[in-house]
């Protein structure tokens, strides 16, 4: 059940560009999907933002190279925490 639908929340889809300031590689979480994480910044921020990213196959995850590269996401569905 998705209670965030049920209470009426509507995720709106962002496309998002930034560079790579540090990431860990995907594992697996205690869910059982894969969760990787990239921290990125770019002339807009002020501030590194952290981008976690989940999905139920390793593959099909960012492929996430190393620091300096340009990190492209769309249709991005995003929560504060």
């Amino acid at each position: 059940v998705d209670r965030d639908k049920e209470r009426g929340c509507k995720y709106e889809k962002y496309n998002i560009y930034g560079i790579i300031l540090g990431f860990k590689a995907p594992y697996q979480t205690r869910r059982g999907d894969y969760m990787a994480e990239a921290v990125l910044i770019d002339e807009t921020c002020t501030n590194p933002v952290t981008c976690l990213m989940f999905h139920r196959v390793r593959d099909n995850l960012a492929k996430l190279a190393r620091m300096g590269d340009v990190l492209r996401i769309h249709r991005a569905e995003l929560e504060v925490w």
